[in-house]
């Protein structure tokens, strides 16, 4: 479905992106391109990243994993990933991309986390 230039790379080189994206959709106009960017510097970053034409749609990792299934343990990851979602899409609708949800069920947050936190994202 995708080519992702890279796994969550640190504040990348906008000429990188740029040239990456534009010689993968060289070669494969027909699947989406993606950064791959985990998206935790900021406005200004994810929009540089994000902004060449090449790339279709926008993405970003938020990693917060809990120690422990305290309410306020629990409450604090769903103030970071609310904000971090919330930022997220509406810095994805000011560049005109798609911010597909995407996940990783593997990822560590077990079903006793999950069904106290995915409700709230």
């Amino acid at each position: 479905m995708t080519w992702e230039l890279s796994n969550e790379p640190q504040d990348p080189p906008q000429s990188w992106v740029a040239d990456t994206s534009d010689y993968n959709k060289s070669l494969d106009p027909n699947h989406l391109v993606t950064v791959g960017f985990e998206g935790k510097t900021g406005e200004w970053w994810f929009k540089h990243v994000h902004s060449p034409e090449s790339i279709d749609y926008a993405c970003g990792s938020g990693y917060y994993d809990p120690l422990d299934l305290s309410e306020k343990s629990l409450m604090k990851a769903e103030e970071f990933a609310t904000g971090f979602l919330r930022n997220l899409s509406a810095w994805s609708l000011d560049l005109h991309v798609p911010r597909p949800a995407e996940g990783n069920p593997s990822a560590g947050l077990y079903t006793a986390r999950r069904e106290g936190f995915l409700p709230a994202v």
